[in-house]
This record gives structure tokens, sequence and C-alpha cells, in this order.
């Protein structure tokens, strides 16, 4: 929903405020675990980003993924994505509103989740969307040693069969431009700084892993 004023509060608070958000996600977690005693969560929420610092504070055997792609084509995905979202609560979703609230929002959390990359940088691994589509076998993998996950034949099996069974766009392509939400690819990349060049160095990285 539009709800700028609860946007601007959660941009206010604290670490410390923060932290105590996930402790309770934290609490959450233990007891949905020692209901299903299950091995290791697979957990993903683009959300996260704006608590990456207290959310590995607060789980210290967290372990993160952080995939990468250009900032024009998040950007405009979320847009669409959110402007969806809000039509289900309004007859009237305003464009523009929702390119202004995404663009403030995931440029804040992307300069906000900096501070965990250079407090836990053993904890955190990149990688970038592009390769995760062409060669998700090998992003998998690349994972699995980096954190010292078991990774076996017949896992890999598994994972080949369900991407037999799901392939990219199955269920049709989702378009999303800027100028849709009153956007420029001039404004975004004022927005996010200097994330156009990790977003290359990570782009870089994984191409020469996953070739």
């Amino acid at each position: 929903m539009n709800v700028s004023e609860y946007a601007e509060w959660l941009q206010e608070r604290s670490q410390e405020q923060w932290c105590e958000a996930y402790r309770h996600y934290r609490s959450s977690l233990q007891w949905l675990q020692g209901e299903t005693q299950r091995g290791h969560w697979l957990l993903k929420s683009p959300a996260h980003l704006q608590g990456l610092n207290p959310l590995m504070k607060v789980i210290p055997d967290a372990f993160v993924v952080q995939t990468h792609r250009s900032a024009q084509t998040v950007i405009a995905s979320y847009c669409s994505l959110f402007h969806l979202m809000r039509s289900i609560s309004s007859d009237y979703p305003d464009p523009a509103t929702v390119g202004n609230s995404v663009l403030r929002s995931l440029s804040e959390g992307m300069r906000r989740s900096f501070s965990a990359r250079e407090e836990f940088p053993d904890r955190l691994l990149d990688v970038h969307y592009e390769s995760v589509v062409n060669d998700p076998i090998a992003c998998v993998r690349l994972i699995y040693e980096r954190f010292g996950y078991e990774y076996h034949d017949e896992f890999e099996r598994r994972m080949k069969g369900w991407l037999n069974e799901h392939p990219q766009h199955k269920h049709g392509r989702h378009p999303y431009r800027l100028d849709e939400f009153a956007l420029t690819q001039e404004a975004v990349l004022e927005a996010f700084g200097d994330y156009a060049d990790l977003e290359l160095e990570v782009r870089r990285e994984c191409e020469s892993i996953t070739k």
C-alpha cells in the first residue's frame, strides 16, 4: 500500500531497533527449526537489503548470497511488482509515486548494505544474475564450496531435473520499463552512486568462474 509515513518511520529506526526486529525473526526461525528438524534454511527476501548488517550481527551463523544486476533493470522490475501489489489495495495506483518510492527505498537499502559488506566479508558472497541464469549449477556449486555445505552428485542430478521442468519464462515474459514509472536511467545511476562499479566487478568475476 502507499504508506509513505510508515516508509519514512522505518528509515529512521536505529540500529538497535533493527537488531531487536531481527532477534524476533531469529526466534521465529528457531521455533520453525524445532518443529521441522531441517538441516539449514534457504531464505530469499530482497527486503533484507536494508537490514543486512543487523541480520548478520544477530544471526552469526547466517551466510548471505547477494545477487547483482544492473540497477536500471532491478528498479524497473521492482516498480512493476510494487505497482501490481498496490493495485490490490487501490483502484488508482500512481506509477510515478511507485517509481519514486522504489528508487528511494532500494538506493537507501543498497547504501546501508555496504556496511555489512565491510564488516562481514567472509559471510557474504556476490553472484551475478546473468551467471545464475546462464549456469545455475556452477553458481550453486560455488556457493556450497564457499560456505562449506555438502555437494554431491545426487544433489546436482535433482537440480538438473528441476531446471529441465522449470525453464526461464515458462509462464511467459514480464516486460517493464523505467519510463512507465516516470524514471530515467540517469536518475537511477545518480541514486545508486558507486553501485554500477560493484555490479560490473561482480559480473566479470562470475563470468570467469562460470565459463
